[in-house]
């Protein structure tokens, strides 16, 4: 990314937005001051607070997802996926916890499991997890990968995904809802809920900054929380 940049520079270019890559993000700041470019970071989660960022509200999208299944009548909601160092699962797991505490429910350790996004691997946490604790009604996944593989492992465990309510627990049925990284018209291959960043609305509020950075120059920075919207399947 850095040697991108890099380039990027030489090129002469007049802005950069930025995806991802927030590890690297202090070093892209300091580059890009260095060579006076504007210079804004579109990422899931940010420990910079001093730099011109446009990201999604990953607790909200957990609170709104969690209370979705929770209205539906689950009350026994698992967690699958992402890393422990990750900033933007810290927040993601942080608005699950905070939505099951604000309806009473109780907090499983147990139920929070870490998963590199891999179908594989997925599939086999997916299937451990409900052989161990097989009252589970719903999962909550990291994102679309996983939520992939979480699928497959329903079925390896004899298990069905749907968005029915908790009375189809009894039909061997498992909702799932996840985080969704995809365009809207790329999620409709799988029965599961998603809870998503509007495509369109956070790429008009990239472009809309980086082209008043590059009018007004330097001035405070600039922290945009885009909200998640949630799309159901029947």
């Amino acid at each position: 990314m850095l040697q991108r940049f890099d380039t990027l520079v030489a090129q002469g270019v007049d802005g950069v937005v930025i995806a991802g890559a927030i590890d690297q993000g202090a070093e892209l700041r300091d580059r890009a001051a260095q060579a006076g470019m504007p210079l804004v970071f579109a990422s899931r989660a940010s420990y910079l607070d001093d730099v011109d960022l446009i990201r999604p509200d990953n607790m909200q999208a957990a609170q709104i997802v969690t209370e979705h299944l929770i209205r539906r009548g689950h009350q026994r909601i698992a967690w699958l996926g992402g890393q422990s160092s990750s900033l933007t699962r810290a927040e993601r797991v942080g608005g699950y916890c905070a939505t099951l505490l604000k309806y009473g429910l109780p907090f499983h350790s147990e139920w929070v499991l870490e998963c590199e996004s891999s179908q594989k691997q997925a599939a086999e946490a997916m299937a451990a997890l409900l052989r161990q604790n097989p009252t589970i009604s719903a999962v909550l996944c990291y994102n679309s990968v996983i939520a992939t593989g979480a699928w497959f492992g329903l079925m390896r465990a004899g298990r069905q995904s749907g968005e029915a309510g908790v009375e189809s627990y009894f039909e061997q049925r498992v909702a799932l809802a996840a985080f969704a990284e995809l365009p809207e018209e790329a999620l409709d291959d799988l029965p599961l809920t998603w809870v998503t960043t509007p495509a369109r609305e956070l790429g008009q509020s990239l472009a809309e900054c980086i082209l008043r950075r590059m009018e007004e120059g330097q001035g405070a920075a600039r922290n945009q929380i885009i909200s998640p919207r949630l799309i159901t399947r029947k």
